[in-house]
């Protein structure tokens, strides 16, 4: 069905207008949600919470159609799309320094929308440390991007623009840290990272790392990014990611042997190979099956002989005798 779709002009054209139609109509009032379920499971489009930054949807509509809607007043996540096997997916996004400061918020609205797709995921924008880390100076940034500054030009030795204590914490080894990281552009074109707006907390980090595996037990997998221009790239790549039918994935394909299936055993072969473990007979799955093979049930072997069972590969005058003894019988 989802590759006659995609061979369709005609439907790609008219999905396609009927996007920018509700682009255009978004500008003026919110897209109801409601009304963009159908072209959401058969066309190539991210719905985005209104309130979301217009730099993300900006940097998404170069990979498709970006729609604005009132996801969160619809107990939905900041992004919304399908993907090509008929699975819903949202992704909630939050600033490292917003989630330190109040975990349990971001996990009551992760609980809220929780049922609102088939699949949940987090994006934490942002550094988060133990320590406090080494920033620029406002001054060295303001130099950097006003050209006075290249970064070549800063030392090792930089000095460092800590981030304000709280006047009140148990001991410092409680407390976490969180920096954005800004992209900034010198004179020559340089484009590196920088560590600012730093924020300490009251929050052991290793809360963090534990509500985080929490998380993903529950269904919910997390992921880190520095800033909303990687944010928007993660969001691209998994949504064209998520476009392929599933037998055109390759990851791990060819390094993970494939899943064991085990087969459903007879219940006379399992009853076997429970009483030799039980009685150390020798008897292996492969010589179980063959008996159950030539016996109908247990109590067809018991009135076997001792030459019925010989004619069986694998099995001994000893071990016939073994067998018919564990069943009761006498052998003279």
């Amino acid at each position: 069905m989802w590759r006659m779709l995609q061979s369709d002009t005609n439907l790609q054209e008219a999905t396609y207008r009927a996007g920018v139609a509700c682009q255009l109509h978004s500008r003026r009032t919110e897209c109801q949600l409601g009304s963009l379920l159908y072209l959401l499971e058969v066309c190539w489009m991210i719905l985005i919470d209104s309130a979301e930054p217009a730099e993300i949807e900006r940097l998404l509509s170069q990979t498709t159609i970006v729609v604005r809607s009132p996801l969160n007043r619809q107990s939905r996540s900041d992004y919304f799309f399908g993907g090509a096997d008929g699975h819903t997916l949202q992704f909630g996004r939050v600033q490292a320094g917003e989630l330190l400061a109040n975990i349990d918020s971001m996990e009551d609205e992760l609980r809220r929308y929780y049922n609102s797709a088939d699949r949940n995921y987090q994006i934490i924008e942002g550094i988060m440390s133990p320590a406090p880390l080494a920033t620029l100076a406002e001054k060295q940034i303001y130099a950097i991007k006003s050209g006075k500054l290249l970064w070549n030009k800063i030392p090792y030795s930089i000095k460092i623009s800590s981030p304000k204590m709280p006047t009140s914490r148990p001991t410092p080894k409680s407390l976490s840290f969180s920096y954005r990281v800004e992209y900034i552009t010198d004179a020559m074109g340089v484009e590196l990272g920088a560590l600012v707006d730093g924020r300490a907390h009251d929050v052991p980090i290793s809360r963090l790392y534990v509500w985080v595996h929490r998380l993903a037990e529950a269904g919910i997998s997390t992921y880190f990014t520095m800033n909303w221009v990687e944010t928007a790239r993660l969001l691209g790549v998994i949504y064209r990611n998520e476009q392929k039918q599933p037998e055109e994935h390759e990851t791990l394909q060819k390094i993970i042997r494939p899943r064991i299936k085990l087969r459903e055993h007879d219940p006379f072969v399992v009853a076997l190979v429970s009483l030799s473990l039980a009685l150390k007979l020798g008897i292996g799955e492969k010589t179980a099956e063959l008996i159950a093979s030539k016996f109908a049930n247990i109590g067809d072997l018991f009135l076997a002989s001792v030459g019925d069972l010989t004619e069986i590969e694998g099995i001994g005058t000893v071990t016939a005798e073994k067998i018919l003894k564990a069943l009761g019988r006498s052998i003279e």
